[in-house]
C-alpha cells in the first residue's frame, strides 16, 4: 500500500487546501525516443497547502512516471515552489 505522490500531499495538508502547480505540463526531452513519451506533471507533483493552518509551498516526487528521473521541466517546477 504506497500511496502516489499527490496522495502524499493531500494526507499532509489540512483537508482540501493543496492547490497544485503546472498539473499538464511536460517534459521537453527529443533524446532516446522520448518525444514518443508524454507524461502530464513530468513525475513531481508541485504547489501550496496549509499544514496546521500554515501556509507550506510542497514538492514531492513521482517515482510511477519515468522512474522519477529528473528534466528540466521537473527541475523548473520544484524551483517554482522554492521561489
Amino acid at each position: 500500500g504506497k500511496l502516489t505522490a499527490r496522495e502524499r500531499l493531500m494526507l499532509l495538508c489540512d483537508k482540501d487546501s493543496f492547490h497544485e502547480y503546472d498539473m499538464y505540463v511536460e517534459h521537453t526531452c527529443k533524446d532516446f525516443g522520448m518525444e514518443d513519451h508524454k507524461h502530464p506533471g513530468d513525475s513531481v507533483v508541485t504547489g501550496w497547502g496549509l499544514i496546521n493552518g500554515r501556509l507550506t509551498y510542497l514538492f514531492s516526487h513521482d517515482f510511477t512516471v519515468i522512474g522519477g528521473s529528473l528534466s528540466s521541466i521537473r527541475s523548473k517546477k520544484i524551483c517554482k515552489v522554492n521561489s
